[in-house]
Order: C-alpha cells, then structure tokens, then sequence
C-alpha cells in the first residue's frame, strides 16, 4: 500500500460543511439558481453605482487616472448587465 493510500484508509473523512464558502458570491457558496439571479443583480447594481460616480469626475479626475470623456461616455451607454 503507497504512503498516500495508506494514510487517506487511516483517517476518517472530514464531514464538509455547508455551505462551502465560494469567495465569488460573497463568501457563500450559490444555493442553485436564485443565488446566481443575487449575484447577477448585485454585480448590476456595483456596476451602476460605479458608472454614476464616473459620470460625475470632473476633467481633472479624469485625466489623472488616464480615462478620457469619451471613454466615459463608451461605458455609461453599456447596458447594466455588462
């Protein structure tokens, strides 16, 4: 018997809890299709939120984290899922 076999026969198995922490939803793991239509709406609701406060930099802002106007104006004209 090799070294691993050996020891995973050993041991018992480790019950895993649930649920399974999923760092992509929050730190839970999606409890089926409910939990990716949350995930979906509050990756929507970020994605709003960070397009209203684009909108409002003034020039200066913009310039010095190198986005131009019109690259502002690219995104606000993206719909809310993207």
């Amino acid at each position: 018997m090799t070294n691993s076999l050996k020891r995973s026969a050993e041991l018992p198995a480790e019950p895993r809890p649930f649920p399974t922490p999923a760092p992509e939803l929050g730190g839970m793991r999606s409890p089926g299709p409910f939990g990716r239509i949350l995930a979906l709406l509050k990756a929507m609701r970020a994605n709003a939120r960070q397009r209203r406060e684009l909108a409002e930099l003034s020039e200066y802002a913009l310039r010095d984290i190198g986005v131009s106007r019109a690259q502002v104006v690219a995104e606000l004209a993206k719909p809310a899922w993207r």
